[in-house]
């Protein structure tokens, strides 16, 4: 049996990408065990400080005992050292790999332990992982009643992040929304929109959100109660405009249904190469 360790990290978003990741795993007869030691120390947050949004048992796993997170922290280590190097290839190394988002395409996972370190943002394991994320998520009443909700016609969620982004230079202009609100109105019959932002009082300043039927400015995007209430009412709607938000990406790629329009900026962070993909019939708009 191969033995799976998974680093869990970031917000609610991240978190089901690497949630859907562990199970595309297990589906593969991994042993997944989850190390969440990062929401033990808020120095190692350098955008939001995040917690654990649902139980792991909602998803099916356990947290990892102090023990296996110490025997994978020494595995690292020797297998890190430079005499072991000399003996072993990493790329087929059977006993231990260390494996990061950008490695993914070189290994094939058929070490007996391995550490994965990475937010694993790829279509095809939360596509592969969808029924599986919303039976598990569906086990909080908030969502589960979302889920259930009827969509209405033309209604088209608009998330905006800036809070944290500001600092990162990665928020998106207003140019953007403009765009895709453009777009949205030639696709969508009986457009109108709401906007989801942490950054209310820049909405209400910029007049191209005049006509959003609603600006939702949830009071935190830190504590549990107000994630989970963002995230059920974010579910709700037909179609989405997504900011480069994992967050949002995830309630668009959740809670859209076969005749929804979901709209993504491109590129997906500014200046860097972003490792993360969409779902085909997703239109990109030019950020």
């Amino acid at each position: 049996m191969k033995i799976s360790l998974i680093y869990l990290k970031g917000g609610l978003g991240n978190q089901l990408f690497q949630f859907a990741y562990a199970n595309s795993l297990k589906s593969k007869k991994h042993k997944i065990i989850i190390n969440a030691e990062t929401y033990k120390n808020s120095e190692l947050f350098n955008i939001t400080k995040r917690e654990i949004i649902l139980p792991l048992q909602n998803f099916g796993f356990t947290y990892s005992s102090s023990f296996m997170i110490k025997f994978f922290s020494l595995l690292n280590k020797i297998f890190q050292s430079r005499t072991i190097k000399k003996f072993f290839i990493p790329k087929k190394n059977k006993i231990f790999n260390y494996i990061k988002d950008k490695d993914i395409g070189e290994f094939k996972q058929n070490s007996l332990f391995t550490i994965y370190d990475g937010y694993w943002q790829d279509y095809k394991y939360v596509n592969h992982s969808k029924k599986f994320l919303i039976s598990s998520l569906s086990k909080n009443k908030l969502i589960f009643e979302a889920f259930q909700s009827p969509k209405v016609s033309g209604s088209t969620l608009i998330h905006i992040r800036r809070q944290d982004y500001l600092k990162l230079n990665q928020e998106l202009d207003v140019d953007f929304y403009k765009r895709a609100i453009k777009k949205a109105n030639e696709l969508i019959k009986d457009f109108d929109f709401t906007v989801f932002t942490d950054d209310f009082d820049w909405v209400k300043s910029q007049d191209i959100f005049n006509d959003a039927i609603k600006i939702y400015s949830p009071k935190s995007v830190e504590t549990k109660n107000d994630v989970l209430e963002t995230f059920s009412k974010m579910l709700r709607y037909e179609n989405f405009i997504i900011a480069n938000s994992s967050f949002s990406y995830m309630a668009a790629f959740l809670g859209s249904a076969t005749n929804s329009k979901v709209f993504y900026p491109d590129p997906w962070f500014k200046g860097r190469r972003k490792e993360i993909s969409f779902d085909d019939k997703w239109i990109n708009i030019n950020q």
